[in-house]
């Protein structure tokens, strides 16, 4: 299982069931959405989406609920 950091905006790797809690971010195929890559290596273009936005939002969310992974 991949996770993102939410600290670092990393994806990090979990096998088996030895993985930390993290929340889920849901997903809607709209034209502001981010690709992989673009999560990977975002552009000031890329952080100006709204799929962008709703990602940094579910990481600061995460984060007050003191779950680092999403």
């Amino acid at each position: 299982m991949r996770l993102i950091n939410t600290s670092t905006l990393e994806f990090e790797q979990f096998l088996g069931t030895d993985r930390p809690r993290y929340a889920i971010l849901s997903h809607t195929w709209e034209a502001q959405e981010v690709t992989y890559d673009e999560t990977i290596n975002p552009t000031h273009n890329t952080r100006q989406k709204a799929g962008f936005k709703k990602i940094e939002r579910c990481f600061c969310l995460a984060r007050e609920n003191k779950t680092s992974y999403v």
